[in-house]
């Protein structure tokens, strides 16, 4: 499943509507050390913040698993 684009992320996505509201709310998950390297890592390929590469991630995730794309 590929979930970010190769081309990454751009400024621009950060100004949406949705990315102006507060992100109140929060989950802890606990990760082995490798995987919290690895997802790092890849938040940094894509050039953007490691909770803005998660949130992408994992709202995509969602909607595909809820038929919602």
């Amino acid at each position: 499943m590929k979930l970010l684009p190769r081309w990454g992320y751009n400024s621009g996505m950060a100004n949406t509507t949705t990315e102006k509201r507060v992100h109140a709310a929060s989950m802890r998950v606990r990760l082995l050390p490798e995987h919290d390297e690895l997802i790092r890592e890849a938040a940094d390929h894509a050039g953007v913040s490691l909770s803005d590469w998660l949130r992408l991630v994992l709202l995509r995730a969602a909607r595909e698993e809820l038929g919602r794309e």
